[in-house]
């Protein structure tokens, strides 16, 4: 249960349009196989996603996706730290997306 609460509060929102991370560890990321990504709910690009898997990111949003792919770009974060503190806080704290139930 940890690992599951852990990997959707961090894993799931680190390299991610709400925190991105650092251009320069792109290639270290997407280097790791498919299989491994999707252990930790994760894919390289959205081109590894199925059709069901776009289509549920689409109904359910990136919270409650089976998987979200990897994003990287500026600004970029460099811990959770601070993507919770620079962008899911403010975010949470206006009641936008946040996931049901």
């Amino acid at each position: 249960m940890i690992k599951t609460q852990y990997t959707k509060i961090v894993d799931r929102n680190m390299c991610t349009p709400f925190c991105e991370c650092p251009l320069d560890q792109e290639k270290t990321w997407t280097a790791i196989p498919e299989k491994t990504l999707r252990e930790y709910g994760r894919i390289a690009t959205w081109e590894q996603a199925t059709p069901e898997e776009v289509q549920e990111i689409v109904l359910n949003g990136p919270f409650d996706a089976s998987v979200i792919a990897l994003k990287f770009g500026l600004p970029h974060v460099s811990n959770f730290m601070e993507c919770y503190n620079e962008n899911l806080k403010p975010m949470f704290e206006n009641d936008k997306n946040l996931p049901e139930g």
